[in-house]
């Protein structure tokens, strides 16, 4: 079945150069979240973001919070007046930062509107 399926073309390409020491350490890091908003790799630009709705800028009503591998904050759209929650996810890699951003509007429920503890 080997000779059938052979392919040198193919096989070669999979084969890979383990005397380089390069090969170990891309093999053993393991990607992490970075936890702390004032690191160098962060880029802050990931961290501004812009009403679904208008597609004008938000402003930042809290500070940045980390919880569960994200940073989350509270976010107003002053001309559409909608509350969001806004998560930012920073992975570093062997090779690079892996940024994830999320945006959701906060909906307020009839029981919370109307002041009704449950």
């Amino acid at each position: 079945m080997l000779r059938r399926t052979y392919n040198k073309e193919r096989f070669t390409k999979l084969i890979r150069d383990t005397s380089d020491n390069s090969f170990y350490d891309r093999l053993f890091f393991r990607a992490y979240c970075i936890s702390n908003i004032k690191d160098s790799r962060i880029d802050k630009k990931a961290l501004k973001f812009s009403c679904p709705k208008c597609k004008k800028s938000i402003k930042n009503n809290n500070k940045w919070r980390y919880k569960n591998n994200w940073f989350r904050s509270e976010l107003t759209c002053e001309r559409c007046d909608i509350k969001y929650k806004a998560m930012v996810s920073f992975k570093q890699t062997f090779d690079e930062v892996i940024v994830k951003r999320r945006i959701l509007p906060i909906v307020k429920t009839v029981s919370e509107e109307n002041n009704v503890t449950v």
